[in-house]
This record gives structure tokens, sequence and C-alpha cells, in this order.
């Protein structure tokens, strides 16, 4: 199953340095299958954020999926804070 969330990262910061930093950490994620890999996207350049649309695979039961999501987005919210990258509200 197909996973989508969005990220947003400040303007000043290196779209691609957050690209790689959020694809390692999607990718380094318990649950997240190899094949097809994790993409990362810019989708929109919004008023306080560069917002990437971030994709990513897991089976396909909705309980795994729940679990697979939060393991994912916590392992990205980690990483571009551990990159000094700001994620602004």
């Amino acid at each position: 199953r197909r996973v989508r969330f969005t990220v947003g990262i400040g303007y000043p910061d290196s779209i691609d340095a957050a690209r790689a930093t959020i694809l390692r950490a999607v990718g380094g994620a318990e649950g997240v299958l190899a094949e097809p890999g994790p993409w990362a996207y810019v989708e929109e350049l919004a008023p306080s954020s560069v917002n990437f649309a971030v994709y990513f695979w897991t089976a396909s039961q909705q309980a795994n999926v729940l679990r697979v999501r939060d393991r994912v987005a916590t392992a990205v919210k980690q990483a571009l804070d551990a990159a000094g990258i700001d994620m602004p509200y």
C-alpha cells in the first residue's frame, strides 16, 4: 500500500539536503518496503514553507500502515532536527 504525507521545510534550508535527509529517514524506518523505494517531491511553495509530498510503500493491513506511518513521521522529524533543517509552522 502506498502512503503519502506532507513535510514542510524553511525557505532558507537546502531542498537537496532536506530531500536526502527525508529519503534516508523514510527508507530506514521499519516496515517501509525497499521496492518501490520512497519518493520525496517538492509539492508546494507555501507562504511559510517549502512542502514535500513524501510517498512510501508498506504492507496493506491498516494497523500496519498506521504503525509504519508513525515510525516514518517520527524518523523524518528526528532526522531533520539532527540535520538542523527547520520545520516551520
